[in-house]
């Protein structure tokens, strides 16, 4: 019998995981679904080796540092693999610098219209660097010569799936365990809410797969859309 590949899943918290991990599993079932915790946004991580912020020029490497280690672990090489699926939150760093407002918070606080935050000058410069991230994965066919898609939730994955923004872990959690109850059963519910709502990037019949993909990150960088509930997680399931 031949051996099932492996659909790779990157997402930033535990509570992603929760909420996808079994939706994913039972719709990749002819694979293997490893969903993988960064416990970070690697867009706008330190390296933890050079303590150097990750740019442009090496985020791809850094991903690949983490699929491999993974694959070392199970004597897997990159011919074992079926794809990589990146789900990232874009926190509105597409947006203009006048959508961020200095105020009096502790940590960033999103709107549909602004981000509010303790230090006007982090964010803005938080958000150059994941903005520059952000397009090279976008861009990026493969890692490890395995096939790559970066996938956006916007603002986050919490705003996505649930409607909520600026919501605390234990939230997270149970709104985590809630989605994923309510649609294990139910794979094409899922499918169809997160590629058919109103927030969903919508296919354009006369593109291809690929130029769609495209496309679907053109739109979400233009105004203050990264800041709006918008996905394209929808494409990968098409």
């Amino acid at each position: 019998m031949p051996r099932k590949k492996v659909v790779f899943v990157i997402v930033e918290g535990p509570s992603d995981e929760t909420a996808l991990g079994v939706l994913l599993s039972r719709h990749f079932d002819k694979d293997t679904v490893y969903t993988h915790v960064m416990h970070c946004d690697i867009t706008t991580e330190y390296d933890k080796d050079t303590r150097q912020k990750v740019g442009s020029s090496d985020i791809t490497k850094k991903i690949a540092e983490v699929v491999k280690k993974w694959a070392d672990s199970y004597r897997l090489k990159p011919e074992h693999f079926e794809c990589i699926i990146h789900i990232v939150d874009t926190d509105g760093a597409f947006v203009t610098e006048d959508y961020v407002v200095q105020g009096d918070v502790d940590a960033p606080f999103y709107t549909l219209d602004k981000i509010l935050c303790p230090v006007r000058e982090n964010i803005i410069e938080r958000n150059s660097r994941k903005a520059k991230n952000l397009s090279r994965l976008s861009s990026t066919p493969t890692i490890w010569k395995v096939p790559y898609n970066a996938y956006y939730m916007s603002c986050n994955l919490d705003h996505v799936l649930y409607n909520k923004q600026n919501s605390n872990d234990k939230d997270k959690e149970n709104d985590a365990i809630k989605f994923a109850l309510h649609y294990r059963e139910s794979i094409p519910d899922f499918i169809d809410f997160i590629s058919k709502s109103d927030f969903s990037y919508k296919m354009k019949p006369e593109l291809s797969l690929t130029e769609n993909h495209k496309e679907s990150w053109k739109e979400i960088q233009v105004g203050k859309n990264s800041l709006e509930r918008r996905t394209n997680f929808g494409l990968a399931f098409m």
